[in-house]
């Protein structure tokens, strides 16, 4: 169980991390 709740959260972080990351590249683009 406790193995299961640790790779829910690591996918967790790891989509919201995907999720930041093309919106500092918009925001990088829309600077240069």
């Amino acid at each position: 169980m406790e193995i299961h709740e640790y790779e829910n959260a690591y996918y967790q972080v790891k989509d919201d991390v995907l999720e930041s990351l093309p919106v500092q590249s918009e925001e990088e683009v829309v600077k240069a």
